[in-house]
């Protein structure tokens, strides 16, 4: 990695032994900095701590809330918008500047074509990620993300998937 200041949060609930974005970052050659986003009322982040250490971060999901406007009013703390909230703050605590931040079960990156060559699998994540945060630094923009296969639901031109 050229950005030294870049890191992936992952956000994590209930299935420390099935960490598929983890263990898809390594396999397609991500070197850097991961950190686990686990919530307080999580009954398996002893477990995350005994496999990840210091690379979980359990944070007052109550608290989180207070924060947050949920857009409903029941009190349901299922959600990412809570951890989501509370990255850009455990971010700048560690001096980074760049992140993405990620669900617990993502299988694959691609790169997607725009002709009929279809979906390119990436070998070097960490080139992907140099690529995309340097060009964030430079466009005007204040986020950019990644598109899931999940996003391109419906329609004839949308039907390419993972």
């Amino acid at each position: 990695m050229v950005n030294k200041n870049f890191a992936v949060f992952i956000m994590v609930h209930g299935r420390p032994d099935s960490m598929r974005t983890y263990d898809t970052l390594r396999r397609q050659g991500y070197t850097g900095k991961i950190y686990l986003v686990a919530d307080d009322l999580d009954d398996t982040v002893a477990r995350y701590k005994e496999i990840y250490g210091d690379d979980v971060i359990v944070f007052d999901k109550a608290e989180a809330a207070k924060h947050s406007d949920a857009g409903d009013s029941t009190g349901d703390l299922r959600s990412t918008l809570f951890a989501s909230n509370v990255i850009f703050d455990l971010a700048e605590e560690r001096g980074i500047t760049h992140f993405f931040i990620m669900c617990d079960d993502y299988q694959n990156f691609f790169y997607a074509m725009s002709d009929s060559t279809g979906s390119v699998f990436a070998k070097d994540l960490n080139l992907m990620f140099d690529i995309m945060v340097d060009y964030y630094k430079e466009a005007p923009i204040k986020v950019l993300a990644f598109a899931q296969t999940g996003d391109f639901i419906g329609g004839v031109e949308n039907a390419r998937g993972a």
